[in-house]
């Protein structure tokens, strides 16, 4: 098993960063920050539940645990024996399609990871597993859902080859010619 800690500090930090993204770039997106941290666990609760249903490889919520009654909680998942994160994994092909695929995955059932990054990705026995749910969101705009993708390559292309990485998720190999060349008129 794993736990998680929420507590209070977390709903003033999550705050603060909205309200900082705001001012920076604009409102970029329809959120609101968390009221309270029993809010903040449920919600992670709920997106890992979504997504087992959707049977994406994620942990399996085991509940939520109330230390201090709206100021600390834990949430409580499975444990992913044996996996390591993406960066000290060996990224082969098998890997770099797994990879892809869980980002089609998301996006076929509608979801956003929003927060994919090397130590959100593991791996174990050739399997890419997503991790910490708390930024997922549901019926996400394609901006959102490209973000994720670039996310997913750019992670992907440090444990590689940038190319290889491109070229898979083009459906080509490296040695064939790239499908936008073999494309133009008058070319064979």
């Amino acid at each position: 098993m794993f736990a998680k800690l929420y507590a209070k500090s977390h709903v003033r930090a999550d705050r603060w960063y909205k309200l900082g993204r705001m001012i920076l770039y604009g409102a970029l997106e329809d959120e609101t920050s968390f009221q309270n941290v029993c809010r903040f666990v449920q919600y992670e609760d709920y997106t890992l539940r979504l997504m087992q249903d959707m049977t994406l490889p994620v942990p399996a919520p085991y509940g939520i645990v109330e230390i201090t009654p709206e100021r600390e909680y834990l949430i409580v998942m499975e444990f992913f024996d044996g996996a390591v994160e993406i960066s000290e994994a060996q990224v082969d092909d098998g890997i770099i399609d797994e990879g892809q695929l869980l980002v089609r995955k998301l996006w076929e059932a509608g979801l956003a990871h929003r927060d994919i990054k090397p130590g959100n990705l593991m791996v174990r026995a050739g399997r890419v597993l997503l991790v910490d749910a708390f930024f997922v969101q549901v019926r996400p705009s394609p901006w959102r859902q490209a973000v994720d993708l670039g996310n997913t390559m750019l992670v992907l292309a440090v444990g590689s080859d940038p190319e290889r990485v491109y070229q898979r998720a083009c459906g080509t190999s490296p040695r064939r010619r790239s499908p936008r060349r073999s494309r133009r008129p008058g070319r064979r």
